[in-house]
């Protein structure tokens, strides 16, 4: 992509997205609006941003409920496009922090030991793990890349 912002359409000429590239990456918000001309998510991508970033824009398993293998905003049939957090059973720690797309794993993840420290990271497209897995122990000592 050229630096500059950036605008694509859907079949039927309404738009589908836009956003601000810089330096060959995304600089700023993303809109995306579905094929009628609503905003279906504005958001950063997620390779853009920081862990702490993630987190706080990530929305806790229990506003979410999984049918056919995909993650729905509980009681709609709206599919999620987001950062998707899950916490260890009975307490607020973070259990792992992954980027969904249309109800699917598709990006960056992060896996955590219950102790805090880093477990597994990686990347997914549509549900399959691509590039490099960087796995720890319980200690933090590196598994394997």
């Amino acid at each position: 992509w050229e630096d500059g912002p950036f605008t694509c359409w859907h079949a039927n000429g309404r738009k589908a997205s836009e956003g601000i590239f810089k330096d060959g990456k995304l600089a700023d918000l993303v809109t995306r609006w579905d094929e009628i001309g609503n905003v279906t998510s504005e958001l950063t991508e997620p390779h853009e941003e920081s862990i702490e970033e993630r987190l706080a824009k990530a929305v806790h398993q229990l506003h979410f409920e999984l049918r056919n293998g995909r993650l729905y905003w509980r009681d709609t049939d709206e599919l999620y496009t987001g950062w998707f957090k899950q916490v260890f059973e009975g307490t607020d720690q973070i259990k792992s922090l992954e980027w969904i797309k249309n109800g699917k794993e598709d990006g960056p993840f992060t896996i955590w030991h219950a102790n805090g420290r880093k477990q597994m990271e990686g990347t997914t497209r549509n549900r399959k793990l691509v590039g490099t897995v960087t796995l720890w122990d319980e200690n933090g000592k590196l598994i394997s890349e």
